[in-house]
């Protein structure tokens, strides 16, 4: 993250909106803070702990400590800025009266005791048969966060047996299959899962569950052959949100979604339960890639698999509904017949992150399950490509950084690509010079590696691609090829093969430019490199002799003998409109902003809050309070937050990534979520803010992004750079929106009233004396200025650019929230 803060004062400022001015001990009394023992924690008796500011040297803290008669066996702690003092029977307040009036004290606080923390004595964790447990990151999570007996996790499933290790605390369930009160399971399926989640931990028996002793409530929807209809899946959700389950764990799913198990899952939903899903598993040779439901419905956590390591499994079903990943390979559950057993699937990938979602519903047992689920996510570690990918979702579970019990870990370092990246894009193609035959990786995972090369005429053409041999154990690669126009025309793909399978396209060509795509049909990095061969040969030409008879005239010396020069083609207009979106998701476009669509029928409670058009101007965005993403023209979709946003915290903007590949969300909390290509460069959702975040914006880069808070308040992040805020100051009204200037030097911010300010931007004009009809909303840079929105629709313009239509004079039945513009 850069930033342009240089101080940790001038940090400090930032954050809390105040003027931070040095002040001389002599000129106040100051008192240092008296901070109180946790709850919970335990704190030395002999000594305790006096705060300086970490610069202050050691000569001065001496000092200090010696005019109050402190110094005496005090000990240094390091480059902290803490001194240990002992107690001598004096209370820490007492301590604290003394040191009032020195402004080099920062607090007393109290010497807090550590205890070694044995892991848990079960023999399979003990041996490190369930290693992957350390790898999410849960023996810390254990520490902290014990389930409480109000937290109950339902397994639907094909039932759960009796098991020592899960003794006592199995609930009466429920058998919709066999339509009694005997959830008994005929396949065994169901009591893996159940152990995984919840098997008795630290009790010298079999395995340590995920949610260690958490109620567990058994619900039958699986006959003995795996199969449950969805009617019947449908009421078992109902059955265990009515009966006590504040985790619902779903290792089942299939292809289609809708009917009576959308509805179920809104209706555990509504009743504040987390629902947690297998994403799916994918065949190796079956070539079919669908969303998996129930994983990809709107505010289920959908779960994909990892190995022990945290890398994707070939196995792992992927796509936009994967949520978070967990490990989901060798994973030892407990057995219907009374022993233990290995398993891989995201079946039993889904359970860890079920478990640790209950460790989180214990930690913080007011949170909705909205909350809970958005817990999980922001503080996965990240893997594969940056941000929020299809692989990975938001990363790997971690169940610490869950809790709180550990800080959130930095993303993993992706896996190193070849000497052709960056080419995961068209444009970005390399030219390979044929005949000719190059290694390459996909890496990271995910990716595509495209290439350009140049065909002669008359030439037959042959592209093969050979995969890695499948030598490493999870990861494969399965090629898919696929050959282009520069126009963006398809030629042909071939897919035939599979893991470890070469494919290979031959055609007859004559000649141009073309590009080719390597993609891995599975979501893994492979265990080595692949290589991509293109050899030519030279069609063979008949020539077919034929007598003619030829007339020919010559023309008289007065005739024009060459052709008038070709008319150049004017230059192509560049495009100039904006966009505007109101409440209820209306859509307005001006000028040479085209109409592609806007949401229909949002739900009570929901409303649109931002537009943001793709890099083309081809399609738009719209997103609203909840997170959710509508997206139009040609606009991908890579996924929403669909309401997983804490309490009190709502989505405010959107923001999309250079390529068009990509979307940051932001929220009032500051929290960013990102999808696509779009890296998570930090936010400040773990910082008191003075301000709601109201709007946020890309960098001109595309490479990082600013976000304001109503005080005025400016974080940037990435390759954003600080010029300058209103944080601290008396303002008029609440600053709305942050735009970067034409040249990316300096920004301007607009509060509701229409007062500009500017940092490093030419001022072009403000309404802040003008009598407005309703507040501004927005505003966007526009050709050397910009523009602002009020809520009524009016539109006033300070720049070059021609007006182009505003809905002042007819106001629209809902108020506008955003303007987007439209220009090249």
């Amino acid at each position: 993250m850069k930033r342009t803060i240089t101080s940790v004062g001038a940090l400090i400022a930032l954050l809390l909106g105040v003027l931070v001015v040095p002040t001389p001990s002599s000129a106040v009394a100051v008192a240092p803070a008296l901070v109180p023992v946790p709850k919970g924690a335990e704190a030395d008796a002999d000594t305790m702990l006096v705060r300086f500011d970490v610069a202050t040297p050691s000569r001065e803290r001496d000092a200090v400590l010696r005019r109050h008669e402190l110094s005496a066996g005090a000990r240094p702690v390091g480059a902290t800025g803490y001194v240990e003092v002992p107690s001598h029977g004096r209370t820490r307040a007492a301590v604290r009266s003394r040191l009032v009036g020195e402004a080099l004290v920062k607090a007393v606080e109290p010497n807090l005791l550590r205890h070694a923390m044995a892991g848990a004595n079960d023999p399979y964790y003990a041996s490190g048969s369930q290693a992957y447990l350390d790898l999410v990151r849960l023996p810390e999570a254990w520490d902290v966060a014990t389930p409480i007996a109000t937290q109950t996790i339902a397994i639907i499933d094909s039932g759960v047996s009796d098991h020592e290790d899960l003794s006592g605390r199995v609930l009466g369930g429920w058998d919709f299959v066999g339509k009694d009160d005997d959830p008994s399971d005929e396949l065994g399926h169901g009591t893996r899962v159940a152990g995984i989640a919840a098997a008795s931990t630290d009790n010298g028996i079999g395995i340590a569950g995920a949610a260690r002793n958490a109620n567990i409530l058994p619900v039958r929807v699986l006959d003995a052959s795996g199969s449950g209809t969805d009617s019947d899946v449908a009421l078992g959700i109902q059955w265990a949100a009515d009966h006590g389950a504040t985790v619902i764990n779903l290792s089942l799913g299939g292809y289609g979604g809708g009917g009576p198990s959308q509805q179920a899952v809104q209706y555990a939903l509504d009743r504040n339960v987390v629902v947690v899903a297998a994403a799916g598993n994918l065949d190796k040779d079956t070539r079919y890639k669908e969303p998996v439901y129930p994983a990809a419905y709107a505010g289920v956590v959908g779960v994909g698999a990892t190995d022990g390591a945290g890398r994707i499994v070939y196995f792992s079903l992927f796509g936009p509904w994967v949520d978070v990943v967990a490990p989901g390979a060798g994973i030892v559950g407990t057995t219907k017949g009374g022993g233990y057993v290995a398993g891989n699937g995201t079946s039993f990938a889904s359970p860890l992150v079920a478990g640790a979602a209950t460790l989180v519903r214990s930690a913080q047992p007011l949170w909705s399950q909205a909350e809970v689920a958005a817990q999980l996510q922001s503080t996965a570690r990240g893997a594969g490509l940056p941000g929020r990918d299809d692989v990975y979702g938001a990363g790997v579970l971690d169940a610490a950084a869950a809790v709180y019990a550990l800080p959130v870990q930095a993303p993993r370092a992706p896996a190193a690509g070849d000497g052709f990246e960056p080419n995961d894009t068209a444009s970005q193609a390399p030219t390979l010079t044929a005949p000719t035959s190059v290694s390459a990786t996909i890496a990271p995972e995910g990716e595509s590696d495209w290439y350009r090369t140049s065909i002669p005429p008359a030439t037959h053409v042959t592209i093969s691609v050979v995969p890695p041999p499948d030598g490493e154990l999870w990861q494969s690669v399965d090629p898919m090829l696929s050959v282009w126009t520069l126009a963006g025309t398809l030629v042909a793909s071939r897919d035939t093969g599979g893991s470890g399978q070469s494919e290979t396209y031959s055609f007859d060509s004559s000649g141009g430019e073309f590009l080719v795509d390597v993609e891995n049909f599975l979501p893994t990095l492979g265990s080595g490199p692949y290589s991509v061969t293109i050899a030519f040969s030279k069609l063979a030409t008949t020539v077919t002799t034929t007598t003619t008879t030829t007339t020919t005239t010559t023309p008289p010396a007065t005739s024009p003998t060459t052709s008038p020069p070709p008319v150049a083609p004017p230059p192509a207009r560049k495009r100039s409109g904006y966009w505007m979106v109101g409440r209820d998701g209306a859509v307005y476009a001006f000028g040479d902003a085209a109409y592609h669509g806007a949401p229909s029928g949002l739900a009570r409670g929901v409303e649109a809050v931002d537009l943001e058009p793709t890099p083309s101007l081809d399609g738009y965005w719209v997103v609203t309070n909840l997170g959710q993403v509508h997206a139009f023209g040609d606009a991908p979709y890579l996924g929403g937050v669909d309401g997983a946003v804490a309490f009190g915290e709502a989505v405010t903007s959107i923001s999309a990534t250079a390529t068009g590949r990509g979307y940051w969300i932001f929220t009032t909390k500051g929290r960013v979520i990102a999808f696509g290509d779009a890296p998570h460069l930090g936010d400040m959702s773990r910082v008191r803010l003075n301000g709601p975040v109201l709007d946020s914006i890309p960098s001109l880069s595309g490479d990082g992004y600013y976000m304001v808070a109503s005080d005025g308040g400016i974080f940037t992040f990435g390759d954003a750079v600080f010029r300058g805020s209103m944080g601290g100051s008396q303002l008029n009204a609440p600053v709305q929106s942050l735009v970067p200037d034409a040249d990316g030097v300096g920004y301007w911010l607009v509060a509701s009233d229409g007062g500009i300010f500017s940092f490093e931007a030419p001022f072009r004009g403000s309404m802040g004396d003008v009598r407005l009809n309703g507040p501004i909303t927005g505003m966007v840079r526009y050709g050397n200025g910009y523009l602002m929105v009020g809520t009524d629709g009016g539109i006033f313009t300070f720049t070059d650019k021609e007006f182009a239509g505003s809905l002042g004079a007819n106001p629209p039945p809902s108020s506008i929230v955003a303007v987007a513009a439209a220009e090249d």
